[in-house]
């Protein structure tokens, strides 16, 4: 669980630009992947960085979290369904900032509702997690290419795992492609743009 955090922390700071905080971070998880604790001064120096970055974000952390909404285009035709699905809330307000402009965005915060909310959707694409506290991307993935509803929608990884193993995996399990964290608005559109048809 504290790896998970740490890597969550990790991306989030990337995310933001807060590298003092992702660097730290990043010390953190690579002790805890090697199943061992952190000395004292490294949680102590994670946790003054982690304050002073909460406070300077405080107004945008108490904005409302992305929300349903039925968007028209310019010309009347219904804009595209994206499912964002992430267990940071972070991450969805960045995603859904870049696209609420152009798309119908719809979130979830874990796997096992992004599952019922795609069977019940029918979105037309999906931007999926990978860590996440009920059960990882790699299981919704495998549950919707599992369903005759589900099977056919387009799913992008977005995930702070940049080795190459995760990516092969995602993309093995039937993604059509993989977005590493942190990631740029340029990348996220374009990507989804391919993946719509959308020229």
């Amino acid at each position: 669980m504290a790896h998970r955090l740490v890597h969550s922390l990790k991306s989030n700071a990337g995310q933001i630009g807060e590298t003092g905080l992702q660097d730290i971070a990043e010390t953190a998880e690579k002790i805890l992947a090697k199943n061992e604790t952190p000395p004292p001064d490294i949680m102590e120096l994670l946790e003054a960085k982690l304050k002073t970055v909460l406070s300077g974000l405080q107004p945008l952390l108490n904005e409302p979290q992305a929300v349903k909404e039925d968007k028209m285009t310019d010309d009347g035709d219904k804009k595209y369904d994206i499912l964002i699905v992430d267990d940071e809330a972070m991450n969805i307000k960045a995603l859904a900032h870049i696209l609420e402009d152009d798309y119908n965005i719809y979130t979830d915060k874990n796997g096992l509702e992004a599952v019922e909310t795609a069977e019940q959707l029918l979105p037309d694409i999906i931007l999926l997690d990978i860590l996440m506290p009920d059960i990882d991307g790699y299981e919704v993935i495998t549950r919707l290419k599992n369903s005759d509803k589900t099977k056919n929608i387009p799913v992008i990884f977005i995930s702070g795992l940049s080795d190459p193993e995760a990516k092969a995996k995602g993309m093995a399990l039937g993604a059509v492609d993989y977005i590493t964290k942190p990631f740029t608005s340029q990348e996220v559109e374009d990507k989804i743009k391919k993946h719509l048809g959308i020229a």
